[in-house]
């Protein structure tokens, strides 16, 4: 068994000779067409002389011996020059090689029972090595497949066989066999072929896909797939958060950059997964800065509700996390709700992102806020007063808002935990 394993992994190795990891896919599979079809040739030469000279017992034994010899030698020299990266080449020596093979046998043997026939084979690897915008070489070859075979058909040599008629019987039997086994083995490498070129590409297409939606919302991935050319829409009743690390200049000082990036990934994958669990949607990290709105891209009654428990969770989290020498590392939270105008931006390295009045706000909230507290507008404190506790920090100056109140979003009223859960489940 292990013998046989070692003939597989030889024949594996001499089919991937000249494919290097600068080719493309396109172009590796040729080469490696080139290597089946050569080894394939030489096997069946080989193969094909042995049993000519042991059936019919010609009286050119040296002649056919030395003959095979060339032909083979003509085949592993295709193999040869595929290897060194002449891949051109290699189809041109190797398909000249089976038309020589096929003319000369066809005059030893005679035309009813020679080769003749094989040049269906070599016209079938003319198509599959030849590259696909090389029209002429193509169709050279497939011209002198069916001149070839014409003009044999129309001399009809009779060849110098003393083969006695069974053997004349079988022959074209023996030829057609072999030249099916031929064309099946191409077809079915081909088609091996095929199928790893299809689980590559789908492999690829997962990996888009998840990356895709790594960038933008399930819903809004599949307008843009679909050829959407702009995507935008304004969403009456939404609710963000913005959340943003304190103290991180005095912190990036001290960290070297990997370490600084370390802490931030830390911090933001639980903040990602907190979002997938709510059921809202991150938009995007801005240096050591984290916004993620509810109610996009699918609108949802309790989207205030939601991004109340992503704050209040995200606080916890990061209650987790110190720095040597830094302590406990605290966030600003800043959250309002109201309308937005929602949408893809950028032909390249696009993003979904938010834009108007509401955005604006809850930026406010959280930039004029109060390290480790959660600042809320009137808006939010209106909607959630009866189910979660604040505390009133009063009026407070806003750039481009004037004086308005806001309030410090501090807990979940108790018992209704597993009731809240419920409802952002349902919703979810």
């Amino acid at each position: 068994m292990s013998s046989f394993f070692s003939v597989i992994h030889f024949v594996s190795r001499i089919v991937s000779l000249g494919v290097s990891e600068d080719l493309g896919e396109v172009e590796a599979r040729r080469v490696r067409t080139v290597n089946v079809i050569a080894v394939m040739a030489a096997v069946a030469t080989v193969l094909t002389t042995t049993f000519y000279i042991v059936s019919v017992k010609p009286d050119s034994v040296l002649l056919i011996i030395a003959l095979s010899a060339l032909y083979s030698f003509g085949y592993a020299a295709a193999v040869a020059v595929n290897a060194s990266g002449h891949v051109e080449a290699a189809v041109w020596l190797a398909i000249t090689t089976g038309i020589v093979q096929n003319v000369i046998t066809t005059f030893i043997v005679g035309f009813t029972q020679g080769p003749a026939p094989f040049f269906l084979i070599i016209a079938l690897g003319a198509v599959l090595i030849t590259r696909i915008e090389d029209r002429a070489t193509r169709w050279f070859f497939l011209a002198v497949s069916i001149v070839g075979y014409v003009v044999l058909a129309i001399i009809d040599p009779e060849g110098t066989s003393n083969a006695d008629a069974s053997a004349e019987r079988f022959s074209p039997i023996r030829q057609f066999v072999l030249m099916i086994l031929f064309a099946a083995g191409i077809a079915r490498y081909q088609r091996l072929l095929a199928h790893r070129a299809e689980e590559a590409l789908g492999e690829a297409n997962e990996r888009s896909e998840r990356l895709l939606l790594n960038v933008l919302p399930e819903e809004i991935a599949d307008r843009l797939k679909a050829g959407e050319a702009v995507i935008a829409a304004r969403a009456e009743a939404v609710t963000i958060l913005f959340g943003d690390l304190v103290g991180s200049t005095p912190l990036s000082e001290r960290l070297t950059p990997d370490q600084m990036v370390e802490v931030l990934n830390e911090i933001f994958t639980p903040f990602d997964d907190l979002a997938d669990d709510l059921g809202l949607e991150k938009i995007k990290t801005i240096g050591d800065a984290y916004m993620v709105v509810g109610g996009l891209p699918t609108a949802r009654p309790d989207h205030v509700e939601a991004i109340a428990e992503m704050a209040l969770a995200m606080r916890v989290e990061l209650s987790r996390h110190t720095v040597e020498g830094f302590g406990t590392l605290q966030m600003r939270y800043g959250i309002h709700t109201g309308s937005v105008v929602a949408g893809v931006i950028g032909k390249r390295k696009f993003s979904y992102d938010l834009w108007g009045d509401t955005v604006n706000t809850a930026a406010r909230m959280e930039s004029q806020g109060v390290s480790g507290e959660i600042q809320v507008t009137e808006e939010v404190y209106t909607r959630l007063k009866d189910r979660y506790r604040f505390d009133i920090r009063g009026p407070v100056e806003i750039k481009g808002k004037g004086v308005i109140e806001t309030y410090f979003l501090k807990a979940r009223n108790d018992p209704p935990q597993e009731e809240v859960k419920a409802t952002v489940g349902e919703a979810t």
